[in-house]
C-alpha cells in the first residue's frame, strides 16, 4: 500500500518531473503486486492442510471437555 502511495506522490512531484524514481517506484510497486498474488495463492494452496490442524485441535479440545 505505502509503495502506491508514494508511487502516485511521483505523478504530480513538486520540482519537476523525476522519471528514474517514478520507473523505480513503478516497479517497486509491481513487485509487491506480484508478492501478494503469490502469498494469497500459498494460502489458498495451504487450506487443506490448515483445515486438518483445525480438526485436529477440535478433536483434541473434545477429547479434553471428556474427561
Amino acid at each position: 500500500m505505502s509503495s502506491a502511495l508514494l508511487t502516485l506522490n511521483n505523478l504530480r512531484p513538486d520540482d519537476g518531473w523525476d522519471a528514474a524514481s517514478f520507473w523505480v517506484f513503478l516497479t517497486w510497486f509491481a513487485i509487491s503486486a506480484i508478492y501478494f498474488l503469490y502469498l494469497l495463492r500459498v494460502r489458498q494452496n495451504d487450506a487443506p492442510f490448515w483445515d486438518e490442524e483445525e480438526a485436529r485441535r477440535a478433536d483434541w479440545d473434545h477429547r479434553g471437555r471428556q474427561l
